[in-house]
Order: C-alpha cells, then structure tokens, then sequence
C-alpha cells in the first residue's frame, strides 16, 4: 500500500514537472523572432540633413566573381567552381511641401556552377518599400 501512494505521489510530481517545462519552453528561436521585427522594416534617415533638395537619390552596387579550380583533387573537392554575387541597394527620397515619399529596394543575387553540381541559382531577394506621408500639424499621416 505505501509503495502505491508513492509510485502515484510520483507520478503527480512528474507531471507537474513536464508541465512546467513546458510554460518555460519557448517555441520560436531568435532568429523567428528577428525575422518578424525586420518585416515591419521602416526607412531611416539622417535627421540632421539640411540639403534643400526634392529629390535625394543615391545607392550601391557590389559585383563579386570567384573562381575555384584543384588539381589531383581528392573525393570531396571539385575540380571547377564558379561564383557571381551581385547586390543592389537604392533609394530616392521625395520631399516637397507637406508631401513626402520615401523609396528604397534592395536585390540579391547569387549563381554557383560546378561541374559535379551544374547551375545553381541560390539566391535571389528582392525588398521594394515604399512609404507616402502628407504632414499635418501634429504629425504625419502614413498611406
């Protein structure tokens, strides 16, 4: 009898254990977490400029080759491999009067070949915001 009472004292325990872990447990990792704060990504811009322009515009571009080649090459290496990366980021900000809009795009590319693995496209991104704001006393209105 008194070894029943502590096989059940011990079966609450663990459940009361397992339920406790898993209130603790949290189901997304951080980089869950940082993908969804950087979906609600706005621009950012110096607020200090004092240019008087309409329209301000600028950006970069990046063009990446590499090229790999082995001789007496052992299971595990290839005997040729190509790369090209190409990255574009740009925007044009638009101000005049109480209108403003902003605009920004960013696109990624990548292409890999190999002769034991071919034609790889592994990465094309692309992100387009665009953000129009009309000023009012207290502040601005997003559409």
């Amino acid at each position: 009898m008194v070894l029943l009472k502590t096989f059940c004292i011990m079966k609450k325990l663990i459940l009361l254990a397992s339920i406790l872990a898993s209130l603790l447990v949290k189901a997304q990792d951080q980089t869950v977490s940082q993908l969804k704060n950087e979906s609600d990504k706005t621009i950012k811009k110096d607020p200090k400029d004092t240019i008087n322009q309409v329209w301000k515009k600028g950006g970069i571009f990046s063009l990446n080759l590499s090229q790999g080649s082995l001789s007496n090459w052992a299971a595990g290496g290839d005997e040729f491999s190509l790369s090209l990366n190409a990255i574009l980021s740009a925007y044009a900000f638009y101000k005049k009067n109480k209108h403003s809009w902003d605009n920004t795009v960013d696109i990624n590319f990548g292409f890999f070949r190999s002769i034991s693995v071919f034609d790889i496209l592994w990465q094309v991104l692309q992100t387009l915001l665009q953000d129009h704001y009309y000023q009012f006393r207290n502040g601005y209105v997003r559409g």
